[in-house]
């Protein structure tokens, strides 16, 4: 099969594989589903693949409760940690992706509450263990390269392709890069970091020590999130365990995708 390769500005075809815009030889991460839904309490968006795709979530926060983070600012949802201060949660499986909003003490009732809440969804074509499948006819757009022994004419199902025309997640490297923040005694610290895009893009972070995606938390007390605004990354850490703090390095991917 013929290799298509795509070099860098300024770089060039002939670079180690880490530096490529694009290689045949490695399948690519395509958005096929995208959109955002507003949740009451818990709700769900049926994407039908007949299997488990990768997948990424964000939910708008109406109000953090951290004094220096915009109202209606976008945080990111992992599983059942969802959004480690906010409670946001976003689950998938082979049929639906799955949604459950946080909720806050309602003073009058002595309960909590559920807050409506907006989520952001991108579905990609890829299955969490790289299967190639069959059977779905979901492949859209011209350009198309096949997955090793596969003919184009016969497949459609986007698990078959190394690479086909669709929406495909672009980093801004200019933007992206790394910062430290370090925690206070039982206190929430907050890095700002200034984008101005003009719109809410996506954005992943990663503590660069542990290696884990941020967000997260621990049992000790240890609690990492972030949040995006149309200007601004807002990465916050807190330790309520840990007298003295700790300095913790970040690295976060700044994409020129859209949330809202």
């Amino acid at each position: 099969m013929a290799k298509l390769i795509i070099a860098k500005t300024g770089g060039a075809v002939t670079d180690a594989e880490k530096y490529l815009a694009f290689t045949s030889d490695r399948n690519c991460m395509i958005e096929l589903l995208s959109g955002t839904q507003t949740v009451e309490n818990t709700e769900y968006y049926q994407h039908a693949l007949g299997y488990s795709p990768a997948y990424t979530v964000f939910m708008k926060v109406i109000n953090s409760g951290i004094i220096g983070i915009p109202a209606n600012s976008w945080s990111p949802c992992i599983g059942f940690i969802g959004n480690v201060l906010n409670g946001g949660i976003a689950t998938i499986d082979t049929d639906k992706l799955y949604f459950e909003t946080y909720q806050e003490y309602n003073e009058i009732t002595g309960e909590y509450d559920y807050v409506p809440t907006q989520f952001y969804y991108s579905i990609f074509a890829n299955e969490t263990d790289d299967a190639i499948g069959t059977g779905k006819d979901n492949v859209t757009g011209k350009a198309r390269v096949a997955k090793g022994g596969l003919s184009i004419p016969n497949i459609t199902d986007a698990r078959q392709y190394q690479f086909f025309a669709g929406n495909v997640f672009k980093q801004d490297i200019a933007l992206s890069g790394n910062t430290d923040i370090t925690t206070v005694d039982y206190d929430l610290q907050i890095v700002e970091i200034t984008h101005n895009l003009g719109y809410v893009p996506i954005v992943y972070c990663f503590d660069r020590d542990s290696g884990s995606r941020i967000p997260y938390a621990l049992p000790s007390g240890f609690l990492f999130t972030y949040y995006v605004t149309s200007t601004k990354l807002y990465i916050v850490a807190g330790d309520f365990s840990n007298p003295g703090g700790d300095t913790i390095s970040v690295s976060y991917t700044i994409l020129r995708d859209k949330i809202a």
